[in-house]
């Protein structure tokens, strides 16, 4: 009732002229044998949701069936139950036996029943740990602290002390936690550094031979790790010096558990210990183009990529390890840092030029035009003619890596407002490539004079009254907006240079 109630204005739109609204971000959660194939039970809303969608541009698609996410469910409730089958035979017994007695605390605040005088974890997934994101950044890995709450819990379980329990219920959760800061790697910085060097000691060879290239990626790949390590440092300075804040610095955000698992006694450092800390990226297509002259819409370019996006979620999982922190790999949105970053890579390398880094040859034209941003993280580029399942299909080999935030999206030409089963047959495309969140960008204009609302983005009049004065809304980061000049110049120009992915 309360989705339907959510769908339903959103599709009404706001005022009396239905006008979209541009806040909040609208999430639909989709999942196999609840809503997302025919004869589900909620297989209606998912309809509504579609139909939101193609009015509205909201709700996104977030992916419950995704891999990732079910593996961390599993290796939760794999570690709870080594740590049961450890307990020496009297804390066993007496756990048993608290079990028995309580059998509805058990259940809910620790997900433990007993099968034959046998302690067992419900596989059960709760409410609180079906995949959720706060938007297209936010993507909560597995808790590594998790565990040794679930530990203490069950100690306050068995000495009765059901008020001591906290809200960490699972590594898995997701409600409670967040990222808490994110720090980003900018790659065509460290690709034009890795060029440069090489071609500084061994020459400049046009075309480069394959050992001069192979050079060039190993020292490329030199310096991210390098990088990585850096960045790691800086997220432990931020962290310690978030953590020492006290807790009347975000009060409601403790003591109404908005942050889960804090303790008065341990300092906020109790609640987000629990959160993300996580190394962001941008410009892997620019990196793999000043390196190979390609980028990762080619076979040769992918496969780099992912090396690229191995060696992040590698260091990651030994910075988790060694420190106790729940380090991820994050997508970087880059609103600002789009251009901010391409701003200071002129600065830093004048002598650098490179067609679709630094600067674009219009095809009409031939017309040389400054380039001016990065592209977002691991994006295929905006300017690639590429259609929507090609899109799809490039990104979803690379958002697996992820454990920070990520996000696919395509870009339509026209409305589907007449053509819901279009919009369902590409969500469903994501969601069965395993894409954990995924959009639709679709023209969603307006006359500005009768509101009348106007789908065709190359529509020059409004055919209900004839004003050519519109509203014109789209998706310019995360959110919605009617209009671009207040985001900086580069993100300005990155809208302007989307190209449609036809979905041929």
């Amino acid at each position: 009732m309360f989705t339907r109630a959510l769908l339903d204005v959103s599709i009404e739109g706001l005022g009396s002229k239905g006008v979209t609204s541009i806040f909040p971000c609208g999430i639909f959660q989709l999942k196999s044998g609840v809503n997302k194939e025919p004869g589900t039970p909620n297989y209606d809303l998912k309809q509504l949701a579609l139909k939101s969608t193609s009015m509205r541009i909201y709700p996104n698609y977030v992916n419950c069936d995704w891999t990732v996410s079910n593996a961390w469910l599993k290796q939760d409730r794999q570690m709870k139950q080594e740590y049961i089958d450890s307990l020496d035979k009297k804390t066993y017994d007496n756990l048993v036996n608290m079990i028995q007695e309580n059998k509805n605390v058990a259940d809910e605040k620790l997900g433990l029943y007993v099968d034959d005088n046998k302690v067992k974890v419900d596989l059960t997934e709760r409410p609180i740990e079906l995949f959720n994101t706060m938007g297209c950044r936010t993507i909560n890995g597995l808790d590594i602290n998790a565990l040794d709450n679930f530990k203490e819990n069950v100690k306050h379980f068995i000495d009765n002390e059901f008020d001591k329990i906290d809200d960490i219920f699972s590594g898995a959760q997701k409600d409670g936690r967040g990222n808490i800061c994110p720090v980003t790697i900018i790659f065509p910085t460290l690709a034009a550094m890795a060029v440069k060097k090489i071609t500084a000691k061994y020459g400049d060879e046009n075309p480069r031979s394959e050992e001069h290239t192979q050079m060039i990626w190993d020292e490329f790949m030199r310096l991210l790790d390098k990088k990585l390590h850096e960045a790691k440092d800086t997220l432990l300075e931020r962290f310690n010096h978030i953590a020492s804040q006290s807790p009347a610095s975000a009060k409601f955000m403790y003591e109404n558990h908005t942050m889960a698992g804090y303790h008065e006694n341990e300092g906020i450092i109790s609640a987000l210990k629990h959160g993300t800390i996580v190394i962001g990226q941008l410009g892997v297509a620019e990196a793999l183009l000043i390196m190979f002259g390609y980028d990762h819409t080619t076979p040769q370019g992918l496969e780099r990529a992912k090396v690229i996006e191995q060696l992040y979620f590698d260091r990651c999982a030994e910075f988790k390890k060694q420190y106790k922190l729940n380090f991820g790999v994050y997508y970087t949105p880059a609103e600002n840092l789009c251009y901010t970053a391409m701003k200071k890579f002129k600065q830093k390398f004048p002598e650098f030029e490179q067609e679709n880094v630094t600067y674009f040859i219009d095809k009409k034209t031939g017309e040389h035009i400054d380039k001016i941003y990065f592209t977002n993280s691991m994006h295929v580029p905006v300017w690639d003619e590429i259609n929507a399942f090609e899109k799809i299909d490039i990104e979803s080999q690379l958002t697996g890596y992820n454990s920070g935030g990520v996000i696919t999206y395509v870009e339509l030409p026209s409305s589907c407002v007449n053509n819901v089963e279009a919009l369902e047959t590409l969500v469903d495309y994501a969601m069965d490539k395993d894409v954990p969140y995924f959009a639709l960008n679709i023209p969603i204009n307006r006359c500005a004079k009768c509101g009348e609302p106007i789908y065709d983005d190359n529509a020059t009049c409004c055919p209900k009254c004839g004003s050519d004065s519109f509203i014109r809304l789209g998706r310019i980061t995360g959110y919605l907006s009617t209009t671009v000049e207040h985001f900086n110049p580069g993100k300005q120009q990155e809208f302007s240079d989307r190209v449609k992915h036809f979905a041929h």
